[in-house]
């Protein structure tokens, strides 16, 4: 057997530079809320907080997704949708 043969060809990247560029959506860039241990409720859902809002959300959590520049959160999101 050649010890060759599962080698494979080294990755070629190509760059166009003259390519313009693409407007694109920023809410591509968004993040997501699992129902992990208390993310969701007590964590950005807490109305009993002194830190929610009259809605009962965080503003201390809102503070903090502002600051990263999240877009967009989805919830449910990730491995809890899967079911």
């Amino acid at each position: 057997m050649d010890k060759n043969a599962n080698m494979q060809s080294p990755a070629t990247i190509m760059i166009a530079s003259e390519a313009k560029p693409r407007p694109y959506s920023r809410m591509i860039f968004g993040g997501f809320l699992e129902h992990f241990d208390k993310q969701v409720y007590g964590g950005v859902f807490d109305p009993g907080s002194l830190r929610a809002d009259a809605a009962g959300f965080r503003l201390d959590v809102i503070a903090a997704l502002k600051e990263l520049q999240v877009t967009i959160i989805r919830w449910p999101g990730g491995c809890f949708v899967d079911s």
